[in-house]
């Protein structure tokens, strides 16, 4: 079956224009030593609370309260954005039960004015019709798995993937290169197409346009967002996420909003009604003991992809006969210990073959933003391509499967390299031609598209314009997966290989003198100063471009203390000075337990310059 799903290539030569890909050997054993038949299997789960309140066909209960125990509830939606919450009136709860008409409830007990018991449900109440949909409208089903690389996708849901291919049919595209760094900024192009973090074709190339937050309105009419685009054509729209990221920037109060049902403000309540629900877990490895957030709240043993996908099968169901788009985004599934994700291949299998019939007259993508940012040392350049390489797996509606054309052009285009921007085109494609598609509508024609969305990729439905490498499709030169370097260079002429590796610590370190934790406190006052590792050989890769006089060179090494990994780029100009010139200077292995201190002098979670810090208060 391995060799079935996908074929096991490098150095493939995918176009006349110069893009010599590798992807990683999902198989390959620097890789697979890091995982253990254990990972298969769940950890058991007793849950050590109980829920007094039930909420069971749309009836709400109380059960085991007492004789002098009040009990409340309140329904919750989500505001002008996903982030601000309203909620209704408290009512009582009477004995025979409630039926609250809202999809997100909460309930609160009391005995003599002090708090009992409280507990946070979900469902999914159906919303009126107002207007005739027509049917013919296919329906869109996005399922993303946070850091999950093709390559992972297929060590770790080899059943899943196996049945998507073999009886749903549909086409694995290997060749998928990410947009951005990390999931923020994946997301936008996602969801609106926009870049929000600045991106280069090449090291020393002018940045493409770059959208501040504050210019992305989701709920605007010249709106770029896939949700709002496909509300407007009568779709019902579903966002079935378990992290908060307020993708409804711009939306003010009383605008029409674009999302029907969503499963975000229930996380965030539940959060902030259960810190555990979010707790960090301990992971002990044995290079570092290091926080991460799990799928499973202990508390109840719930588990957060399974909330979501019954969300899903009940947003489904109550709108058979209306067309519909779904966004599931798994967030906390594998985000920080990819070997999580081999215990959930049964789930999502047996997910999939219930769902089979229902999604016969759907389009389903199932991918990922990134692959894992985390790269081990045994394994760091098959990790490192890794993380460039998100899943990408498309079926078509069933009747599609019997459109010869569109057969042949998935697979040709299942050897083209591709992107997110891509994954957004085709969405594009599906809503402004979709309800034409049937089995003799030939996709070897251009897409009628609509001027008022500009559109940086392709539809994966059609051919695709050539040449393609990461300059022709708008990617960023640090993520590329064409292979543009030399050879790993441990040592090179007049020590240049160490050079570069200080002066990218020497950057470091003046960042840290220059950036503010809060007003009052510098980087530098809480972080150490730090020298390359002595524990760690730097290696440099020379960067081939049109022009090899730029000298631009990606140095891969350690800094101490911490031991923290970096491969930024630097550029060594003629007069010997030598300048970095990432725009992603990012670390590439665990480091949540060397900052603490910035979280302490803050009260919040870090975000970007952390990643340069080894907390003063560790060094003793």
């Amino acid at each position: 079956m391995k060799n079935d799903l996908i074929r096991r290539k490098s150095n493939v030569i995918l176009h006349r224009d110069s893009c010599k890909v590798e992807i990683a050997d999902p198989y390959d054993k620097r890789i697979l030593s890091q995982f253990s038949p254990q990972d298969q299997i769940k950890p058991k789960c007793e849950p050590w609370d109980k829920e007094k309140s039930t909420l069971v066909d749309g009836v709400l209960m109380m059960t085991n309260v007492t004789e002098n125990e009040k009990c409340l509830y309140s329904c919750i939606t989500a505001g002008f954005n996903t982030i601000i919450l309203d909620y209704s009136d408290w009512k009582r709860i009477p004995n025979k039960g409630v039926e609250p008409q809202c999809d997100i409830i909460e309930v609160q007990c009391s005995i003599n004015g002090k708090q009992s018991y409280k507990f946070l449900h979900h469902q999914l109440v159906k919303k009126q019709t107002k207007v005739s949909i027509p049917s013919t409208k296919p329906d869109v089903h996005v399922f993303i798995l946070d850091s999950a690389s093709m390559s992972h996708v297929i060590r770790a849901l080899p059943k899943t993937l196996d049945y998507l291919k073999n009886s749903m049919g549909a086409t694995i595209f290997p060749y998928n290169n990410k947009a951005q760094y990390k999931t923020k900024p994946n997301s936008y192009i996602i969801y609106h197409n926009k870049r929000i973090t600045e991106t280069k074709k090449t090291p020393t190339s002018r940045p493409f346009y770059t959208y501040s937050r504050t210019e992305i309105d989701a709920c605007a009419a010249n709106s770029t967002y896939i949700p709002r685009l496909y509300k407007q054509k009568g779709y019902r729209v579903l966002l079935d996420e378990d992290w908060s990221e307020n993708m409804m920037e711009g939306c003010k109060p009383g605008e029409t909003h674009p999302i029907d049902h969503n499963l975000i403000p229930f996380w965030n309540r539940l959060r902030d009604m259960f810190a555990d629900s979010n707790q960090l877990k301990t992971l002990h490895k044995p290079e570092d003991i290091e926080n991460y957030h799990t799928n499973l709240w202990d508390r109840f043993c719930y588990e957060r992809h399974d909330r979501m996908l019954k969300y899903l099968d009940q947003f489904i169901d109550a709108y058979d006969d209306e067309p519909k788009i779904s966004f599931s985004w798994f967030g906390y599934l594998m985000h920080d210990v990819r070997s999580d994700l081999f215990m959930y291949d049964e789930d999502f299998l047996q997910f999939f073959q219930k769902m089979s019939k229902k999604f016969e007259n759907s389009h389903i993508f199932f991918m990922a933003d990134h692959g894992s940012r985390i790269y081990p040392d045994e394994s760091l350049f098959l990790d490192r391509i890794e993380d460039y390489n998100p899943a990408l797996v498309y079926k078509p509606p069933k009747k599609l499967l019997n459109n010869q054309k569109l057969k042949e052009q998935l697979e040709i285009n299942s050897q083209q390299l591709v992107s997110h921007f891509d994954v957004y085109a085709t969405l594009i494609d599906i809503l402004q031609n979709g309800d034409a598609f049937d089995t003799d509508y030939d996709f070897e024609s251009p897409a009628v598209s609509d001027p008022t969305i500009p559109l940086t990729g392709s539809s994966l439905l059609r051919p695709l314009p050539q040449p393609r490498n990461c300059e022709t499709l708008g990617l960023h030169f640090e993520a590329c997966l064409c292979q543009l370097h030399g050879n790993p260079e441990p040592e090179m002429a007049n020590n240049l290989t160490y050079r570069l590796a200080e002066a990218a610590v020497d950057y470091i370190n003046y960042h840290l003198t220059i950036s503010n934790i809060t007003a009052a406190v510098r980087m530098d006052q809480a972080c150490a100063n730090l020298t390359v590792s002595n524990h760690f050989t730097p290696i440099a890769e020379k960067y081939s471009t049109k022009n090899d006089q730029e000298n631009v060179y990606r140095v891969t090494f350690k800094t101490s203390p911490g031991e923290a990994l970096f491969d930024p780029y630097l550029q060594v100009h003629e007069n010997g000075e030598i300048e970095v010139v990432s725009t992603w200077f990012k670390r590439k292995n665990r480091y949540r337990a060397q900052v603490g201190c910035l979280q302490e002098i803050t009260g919040v979670k870090m975000d970007y310059s952390d990643d340069f810090c080894y907390c003063k208060n560790l060094l003793n």
